[in-house]
């Protein structure tokens, strides 16, 4: 085709814009817009959600939840999600969604929570109830056990977002396996050392 082209690359995918919409600058940012990855992005309405949408205990080790007041996910989210796509889930609570403020105990928006096994946050995460749920999972019988991580940064760049990510979520997770795997070893030499005598 005709050179220069503009293409969008996601994985191992390459999706080439018209020629026509090639002409603005306009026509170039909504197809990147457009073509983002925004599967990797979990919408959550209700409190009961996390467990089936965010945070499966068997193979999550750490979800990033947005309660946004906005009504679109934003450029800035999507590319974060993407980035940490290998290492954590992300879900978005937008709108303003009230149930969701009051269980996150949201004072302003946006509200950027990491949710994380019990003993590895700053505040344990109090599952509310309410009486359009029935579900055990929003009555705390789901047998999730969480905490919760607060982005308290001032600013909303990407940049510090990610890390904050990498320096609050991911470093404490990497701490806690070490930790684990440390005590484990040791008690198997403990037992060994047992069995020898």
């Amino acid at each position: 085709g005709p050179l220069p082209s503009v293409a969008f690359v996601h994985g191992d995918q390459l999706q080439f814009i018209g020629q026509d919409a090639q002409n603005s600058a306009k026509s170039i940012y909504d197809f990147a817009i457009e073509s983002m990855p925004t599967h990797f992005v979990r919408n959550l309405n209700h409190i009961s959600q996390i467990q089936t949408r965010l945070y499966d205990k068997a193979t999550t080790t750490a979800s990033i939840l947005l309660l946004s007041d906005k009504y679109e996910t934003s450029p800035s989210w999507i590319s974060l999600t993407y980035q940490f796509r290998d290492t954590l889930a992300f879900g978005e609570s937008r709108a303003k969604n009230l149930h969701m403020a009051k269980a996150f105990s949201v004072k302003k928006y946006p509200c950027i929570v990491a949710l994380v096994p019990r003993g590895m946050g700053d505040e344990p995460f109090q599952q509310i109830t309410d009486h359009h749920s029935s579900s055990s999972s929003s009555t705390g019988k789901s047998g999730l056990s969480l905490d919760i991580i607060r982005y308290n940064g001032t600013s909303n760049k990407q940049d510090a977002i990610a890390k904050w990510i990498n320096t609050h979520v991911l470093t404490r997770l990497r701490l806690d396996k070490n930790k684990t795997t440390t005590s484990s070893s040791s008690n198997n030499n403990n037992n060994n050392n047992k069995r020898k005598q």
